[in-house]
């Protein structure tokens, strides 16, 4: 059971600094997430502890390590929407373009966990062989077979 959150987001990006930090200086701003997001890690490990983690797509662009060290920690990974925006401030076409906008970043991140998640059967399939219809695999195309899988 995943009994906590974390809402994973840099430090500038929480609603109260809106009015300060417009979205356009983020990229210029230091990043804090890294350092944060492995204290958590290192706390939630030493209790036993599962987390959701609800990440930015902003965040999934630019840390999609870091949500796969999340994930590797047995953390489960959600969407926040893209840019933290308050629902509230969003018409539906708004709403729809950020959160597929979200959903588009955090689609590489969430497909890496899932390879990760299937590498152990990804090895042993990889094991059982296989023999193309009309001719044997050359050692390449063997392990690019693999890869398909």
């Amino acid at each position: 059971m995943h009994a906590l959150s974390v809402d994973l987001e840099e430090y500038f990006q929480v609603t109260n600094f809106e009015n300060v930090i417009s979205p356009r200086q983020w990229d210029r701003m230091p990043s804090r997430i890294e350092c944060a997001t492995h204290r958590l890690l290192d706390l939630f490990a030493a209790a036993g502890a599962r987390a959701t983690f609800f990440a930015l797509g902003w965040v999934a662009e630019r840390h999609p390590k870091l949500l796969r060290e999340i994930a590797q920690h047995d953390h489960e990974i959600a969407c926040h929407g893209y840019a933290h925006r308050m629902l509230g401030d969003l018409g539906p076409k708004e709403f729809r373009a950020d959160l597929r906008r979200a959903r588009v970043a955090m689609l590489g991140v969430w497909v890496a966990i899932l390879a990760l998640a299937l590498l152990p059967e990804l090895v042993a399939f990889e094991r059982l062989g296989h023999a193309e219809p009309a001719a044997p695999l050359a050692p390449v195309d063997r392990a690019r077979a693999s890869l398909a899988f």
